[in-house]
């Protein structure tokens, strides 16, 4: 089926079926009772489907509004998993982020995906922008057809740290923070948000 003739469209690509999509990084144990399981795979579904706009989109210049809200779509169910859990699972948000503040995976990366998540809720809008000279590793893609767009989310600033109420990183962090975010890229931090938020969904189970 094809767009009406007035309708902006890009090319032609093959449209990927979620349902028939297994998970890769969420992993829900059997018997697992949790609420927050549905979060998370929500949110690898937006994982995979920004990977698959990495794959078929070519153009650093075409479909950056697309891009940008698959990337604010996984921020939304990764905190939400999260928030979920809370409610399930602890009496209130102190004990919460004391548990996960002990919790050898609650990593720099992870705080900053939350950071991320906690400026687009409340502060400001979510910007991607692409590295020219570098590519992301998109897994639909064959060791023939090499990368493709490498979109990484703008730097957190200090100005943005301030803005926030409880911010997950220090401005020390920051610098930290913003290189890794610029080397794993967007879809390198959603998969490494993933697998922690599988982890911890595992510590704190069934």
């Amino acid at each position: 089926m094809t767009l009406p003739s007035h309708i902006a469209r890009y090319d032609s690509v093959d449209l990927l079926d979620l349902d028939q999509t297994p998970f890769l990084l969420v992993t829900r144990p059997t018997g697992a009772t949790l609420r927050a399981w549905s979060k998370a795979e929500e949110a690898e579904r937006r994982w995979t489907m920004f990977d698959w706009a990495t794959f078929v989109i070519h153009d650093q210049n075409r479909n950056v509004s697309l891009m940008t809200d698959f990337a604010s779509a996984y921020l939304l169910s990764f905190e939400a998993g999260l928030q979920v859990l809370k409610e399930e699972c602890f009496s209130n948000a102190g004990a919460f982020e004391a548990w996960l503040a002990d919790q050898p995976l609650y990593d720099l990366e992870t705080r900053g995906l939350r950071t991320l998540r906690h400026l687009e809720a409340h502060i400001r809008p979510g910007v991607l922008s692409v590295q020219p000279a570098a590519a992301a590793a998109s897994r639909f893609s064959g060791p023939s057809i090499g990368g493709t767009i490498a979109w990484q989310w703008e730097p957190t600033t200090p100005k943005d740290l301030a803005s926030l109420k409880y911010p997950k990183i220090t401005v020390d962090e920051l610098p930290t923070w913003n290189t890794r975010s610029a080397e794993l890229l967007v879809l390198g931090l959603m998969r490494h948000g993933l697998t922690v938020l599988n982890a911890l969904l595992v510590a704190a189970g069934p």
